[in-house]
């Protein structure tokens, strides 16, 4: 029912505070204000094959949310809940699956091709600014393909998670590759089996880890982690506001929101 999670696997938060959650496999996407009190909810429309299946979420400094559903990106007017547009994807070549937007509006995807990941970069009406192929094979070629972990900083540096290795790639605007950063390991500072990946305004990295969710600098280095409360239900994906809240939307239907005195 409304403001009730069923399978809910995504959550982003709008530069202006809303909260967005959606279910993975039935569409459903709901809206929240910065209280966490409900205010909307409607269905993503399904694909060319009657499929929901919503992969990512990412709000940008206008009032849209876009959405990742099907290898396609759909735009939705957030006030007023109506389809803005669509970019639509293709497959193998270019299957949309992460999404981020920096703050000039500009969409970072982390698109599936024949032999890797791509990075598309797109201006809010879809038009493609730069593709650039292989961007992790290229790096490393015994790295399977990532296609749904992507952040970016407010410089337009994009990072990957590689949850193989474990490791963090970073590039710059240009798609250019700077460096990447993690060792395999269970405790904090180091990466055990990390899933998700989120930036925030001062540039720090958060990844959602098997115990943890850990933080590090922009160049890699450890900085502190929240130890996961497993009562809480398991994590599966994190989100940060612009004011540097965390959220953590939870197997037991629960979104949670931290203050961070770090």
């Amino acid at each position: 029912g409304p403001g009730k999670f069923n399978d809910a696997s995504q959550i982003s938060v709008h530069p202006q505070g809303n909260i967005f959650i959606a279910d993975y496999d039935t569409g459903r996407l709901q809206q929240f204000d910065p209280e966490g009190n409900f205010k909307q909810m409607w269905r993503v429309e399904p694909d060319r094959n009657g499929n929901n299946y919503v992969s990512d979420l990412a709000g940008c400094f206008v009032d849209r949310i876009y959405v990742v559903r099907g290898g396609d990106i759909l735009s939705y007017q957030a006030g007023e809940v109506f389809l803005v547009g669509s970019i639509t994807g293709e497959f193998p070549e270019t299957y949309f699956s992460g999404l981020a937007i920096d703050p000039s509006n500009r969409l970072y995807s982390l698109a599936r091709a024949s032999i890797g990941d791509d990075l598309i970069q797109l201006k809010a009406d879809g038009s493609l600014i730069r593709r650039v192929e292989d961007i992790i094979y290229a790096v490393d070629s015994s790295t399977p393909p990532q296609d749904d972990i992507i952040a970016v900083d407010g410089l337009g540096n994009t990072y990957f998670l590689s949850v193989f290795e474990p490791q963090v790639y970073k590039y710059d605007i240009q798609g250019r590759y700077l460096d990447r950063f993690g060792s395999q390991g269970n405790q904090a500072g180091l990466l055990g089996n990390p899933t998700k990946l989120a930036v925030d305004s001062q540039g720090r990295i958060f990844v959602l880890d098997r115990d943890y969710i850990q933080v590090f600098d922009n160049s890699g280095g450890f900085l502190n982690a929240l130890k996961w409360d497993y009562s809480l239900g398991t994590p599966r994906d994190i989100a940060i506001d612009i004011d540097g809240n965390l959220y953590v939307i939870t197997s037991k239907g629960q979104a949670l929101k931290y203050r961070l005195n770090w």
